[in-house]
């Protein structure tokens, strides 16, 4: 099987295949799933993680922003590059009334999700570790628990996650993989700063 993609940073990597998983706990207090089995499988190396499929993938870099996040008036944006000058690239202002970067973040993987739907591989990179989080390995824990969090709480941003649950619930039914890596913010990988432009772009446009 050829390799997909080796981490720039000390995180793991998921690969959705249509497998189950359990058994994942992290310092966080949130369980999720590890190993074979329920979703996504990964394997780690000295260097890192790295995610398998038997074709290359098609690589899009995702990143929200939120100018003024947190405070009132603030203004989110969802960025979405496959390459410079691809039709396919993504620069929207944030729908809906709660402007939070964390819901830029998992809109901009939704976003790509949508786009890719009918290709075989996808590797997802994105500089939010909560976002990635989200749709991996918490969410499993989630949906067990009726959407609530580990502190009884009904778990915010849920209506995106589920989203983009469906979108990987669609490739898994199809055979179809989904790989998600983090990479870091603003270190200088060129698509990672280009979609970090694009979604700043796109909260200006609000």
């Amino acid at each position: 099987m050829d390799t997909l993609i080796q981490s720039s940073a000390p995180s793991s990597n998921y690969l959705f295949a249509g497998s189950s998983l359990g058994g994942y706990s992290d310092s966080s207090g949130y369980s999720g799933y590890s190993g074979s089995g329920g979703g996504y499988s990964s394997r780690s190396t000295s260097s890192g993680s790295i995610a398998t499929s038997p074709a290359s993938p098609t690589v899009v870099y995702t990143d929200g922003s939120a100018l003024g996040n947190g405070r009132n008036g603030a203004r989110g944006g969802v960025g979405v590059y496959f390459g410079e000058n691809d039709s396919r690239n993504v620069s929207r202002s944030l729908d809906g009334d709660v402007q939070t970067n964390q819901r830029a973040e998992l809109s901009a993987i939704r976003d790509a999700l949508k786009i890719t739907r009918n290709d075989d591989h996808v590797t997802v990179k994105t500089d939010s570790m909560y976002a990635k989080n989200s749709v991996t390995d918490w969410s499993k824990n989630w949906q067990d628990n009726g959407w609530k969090n580990a502190r009884g709480e009904p778990v915010a941003n849920q209506d995106i996650i589920k989203d983009v649950l469906t979108e990987i619930g669609h490739r898994e039914r199809s055979g179809k993989s989904t790989t998600f890596e983090h990479v870091a913010a603003h270190n200088g990988e060129p698509g990672n700063e280009a979609a970090d432009r694009l979604a700043n772009q796109g909260a200006g446009r609000r």
